[in-house]
């Protein structure tokens, strides 16, 4: 990143604080499918190289969802699947 001026290292730490956010609601491997395919065009246009950016990427799933949020959809269903429980139930 240091002899190419053109890579915007905001657009990497907005991609970084997104995923963290996202995978307080999905898993990481459901969030490494569907995120992908919409990354790839957005860091090739902004300069970034696309396996630095795939490092990134896993390396920041893993810890978002193993050690900063818990799998809120993983909780969810898990409650979802007890008999006394509904969709009701776990809306705020």
């Amino acid at each position: 990143m240091d002899g190419d001026p053109d890579v915007n290292p905001l657009m990497l730490l907005l991609i970084d604080v997104m995923l963290i956010v996202l995978c307080a609601a999905m898993v990481g491997t459901a969030a490494l499918i569907i995120l992908t395919p919409i990354f790839v065009p957005v860091i090739t246009h902004s300069g970034i190289d696309p396996n630095h950016f795939g490092i990134v990427l896993v390396t920041k799933l893993t810890i978002a969802a193993a050690a900063l949020t818990p799998a809120w959809a993983a909780i969810w269903l898990s409650a979802l699947h007890s008999p006394r429980n509904s969709c009701e139930m776990l809306r705020p």
